[in-house]
């Protein structure tokens, strides 16, 4: 069985690394996931955010060359969300 699968794309006027530090810090998730958090907080070491559907965990890959910002939204109900999601040059953006 597979899922439907929808990429999605956007290009960014900006140089790809500086792109890659504003998305891989997650005190900046409200700023670019806004339909996913409002906020969101460190707490015990887990980023907890404040979502339509209620408070979600967001675990984070961790820091790398390769522009990667996969990261996991842990529902309430306890169901994992995983979203890869990749940063890379596009010419000078």
């Amino acid at each position: 069985m597979t899922f439907t699968a929808k990429h999605i794309s956007v290009s960014i006027d900006c140089p790809a690394a500086q792109v890659y530090a504003f998305g891989s810090d997650p005190a900046n998730l409200p700023r670019w996931a806004a339909g996913l958090s409002c906020s969101i907080q460190q707490i015990n070491h887990e980023w907890i955010a404040e979502s339509p559907m209620g408070k979600v965990k967001v675990k984070f890959a961790e820091k790398n060359t390769f522009g990667v910002l996969d990261h996991d939204v842990i529902l309430p109900s306890g169901l994992t969300a995983y979203n890869p999601m990749r940063v890379f040059s596009n010419d000078s953006g």
